[in-house]
């Protein structure tokens, strides 16, 4: 059940009309993008080893082979496709976005691409190639 205070922003939100609404969009947008920095900080300090216990030396790719890529075999991997769905939800809103743009055939496929790009870029920048095996 949402609290008091919940229903008092959402009412204030909405006396304020489009303005108010945008301006709480942008806060919440920049609230999201700096969560998300901080998480990557935390991320690389807890990786090359800023942590107490297990992260308290360099992980790396330590646990690429044991247990390694697919400890849990197929259902594992499915478990795996059905979070990055979750992970991914909300690209389309892309196309519905670009539709209500003056010139829609000009803007969609751009849009779709720019996002696509978007998504892959980090992915495809982050990845290391394996240490040899020794």
């Amino acid at each position: 059940m949402p609290t008091p205070q919940f229903w008092f922003a959402i009412i204030a939100i909405n006396v304020f009309g489009t303005l108010g609404y945008a301006e709480e969009e942008f806060w919440s947008s920049c609230l999201k993008l700096a969560v998300v920095v901080i998480f990557i900080i935390i991320g690389i300090v807890l990786n090359v080893g800023g942590g107490k216990g297990e992260f308290s030396s360099y992980v790396g790719g330590r646990y690429w082979q044991d247990p390694g890529a697919f400890a849990n075999g197929f259902k594992g991997v499915c478990a795996v496709f059905v979070t990055a769905a979750f992970s991914f939800a909300g690209t389309e809103l892309v196309g519905l976005a670009a539709t209500e743009t003056p010139n829609p055939r000009k803007t969609l496929p751009s849009a779709v691409k720019n996002t696509f790009w978007r998504i892959v870029r980090p992915f495809r920048s982050s990845q290391r190639r394996p240490e040899p095996l020794t």
